[in-house]
């Protein structure tokens, strides 16, 4: 499968060309939690801009949580792990999906992409023709 995150840079732990890591802390099991899988494909696309990075998803663990120091374990071997703003934007939420990352490449030049009004999610599951017309095959 393929997904499309975008980035907030106010939310980023890390250059996105560069990361180990994703994680998405949510108050309900919202996409990504139980939908992404080792083998799946990460387009990377910082907020307002294009789309600069796809990663191969590793591994990933959903999982609900009570204390946000539950998933930040998970994060241990992580860059994101040390981002202590971060952690402390993430407290109050109940279920948590960490994805580890491998054989980032870099889309050069990077791609525009067809924004659906109204869409204002940072995790898309392209699991459906009318998400996928927004994301070029890169």
């Amino acid at each position: 499968m393929e997904h499309g995150v975008i980035q907030d840079p106010k939310q980023t732990y890390g250059d996105i060309g560069n990361l180990d890591v994703l994680c998405r802390c949510r108050s309900t099991k919202h996409p990504p939690y139980d939908k992404v899988n080792p083998g799946d494909t990460i387009y990377i696309q910082r907020k307002g801009g294009p789309i600069e990075v796809k990663y191969t998803v590793s591994s990933a663990i959903s999982t609900p949580y009570q204390e946000i120091e539950e998933i930040r374990e998970l994060c241990k071997a992580s860059t994101l792990y040390n981002a202590v703003e971060y952690w402390r934007a993430q407290q109050g939420r109940r279920y948590g999906t960490v994805v580890w990352l491998t054989d980032p490449k870099h889309i050069a030049p990077p791609v525009e992409r067809k924004v659906a009004k109204g869409n204002a999610n940072d995790w898309i599951v392209l699991d459906k023709k009318e998400k996928r017309w927004q994301w070029p095959r890169l």
